[in-house]
């Protein structure tokens, strides 16, 4: 995981071709809201519809932006840790739609740190950056669905601490939708729920490639072509 601050042969060469070329799926990173989301520790979710070719669908990287502050100058009272994971929404249905079922991504418990340097006035944010080959995601990438829901979950808090999620609305490339589900700490049940600051659309970039079949024949279509138009 990287941490920013503010044929075989012509399979093997197409892959890395592809993964140089990661097209953008779902990009909510651009009109920030100057909102803060605190969530504790509960996990909750933000239901994406990805944009883009709809050929693109195998995941070579995400990221998404969190922010953490604490009264202990350069460090959390805590030992504050954060986990993602990805969701089918074929769970049951919640206030009329399906609520997140089975998980197909799980990123497992990682550190994070806060988000200034030494004073806790500078309150900064941090984007994490996940990458095929490593951070749980297979070398050859994750196939996506055409929608999903992305949760973020913190744990480790401790006095003073405050983390959370940076709020952007409307996204780029992609939609969300407005609301967002939380998970019930005790029977795990979800809840869709809405915010009176607004729209809780997570600040988050997915990029994606062609399943490696669909690469391969379009690649095969282009050397028929060229072979074609050689003649």
């Amino acid at each position: 995981m990287t941490v920013i601050r503010k044929g075989a042969v012509l399979l093997a060469g197409l892959m890395a071709l592809s993964a140089a070329n990661a097209a953008t799926i779902y990009d909510n990173t651009s009109n920030d809201k100057s909102t803060r989301f605190s969530p504790g520790t509960l996990e909750v979710g933000d239901e994406i519809n990805f944009g883009g070719s709809s050929l693109d669908r195998v995941l070579t990287s995400f990221s998404f932006e969190y922010y953490g502050l604490s009264t202990v100058p350069g460090d959390f009272a805590g030992d504050v840790t954060a986990r993602v994971k990805f969701y089918y929404n074929n769970g049951m249905p919640a206030s009329g739609y399906l609520s997140p079922g089975t998980s197909f991504y799980d990123s497992g418990w990682f550190s994070i740190n806060p988000t200034y340097n030494a004073d806790p006035a500078l309150d900064g944010r941090a984007t994490l950056v996940f990458t095929a080959g490593s951070d749980n995601i297979p070398s050859n990438g994750l196939m996506l669905p055409t929608k999903m829901t992305f949760s973020v979950q913190f744990a480790g808090l401790g006095l003073g601490d405050d983390v959370g999620l940076d709020i952007y609305s409307p996204p780029t490339v992609g939609t969300s939708q407005d609301d967002y589900w939380e998970r019930d700490a005790i029977n795990g049940t979800w809840t869709l729920k809405n915010n009176t600051a607004g729209p809780i659309n997570f600040a988050a970039n997915f990029q994606a490639v062609p399943e490696p079949a669909s690469a391969l024949l379009f690649a095969m279509g282009l050397i028929a072509f060229a072979g074609f138009r050689r003649k």
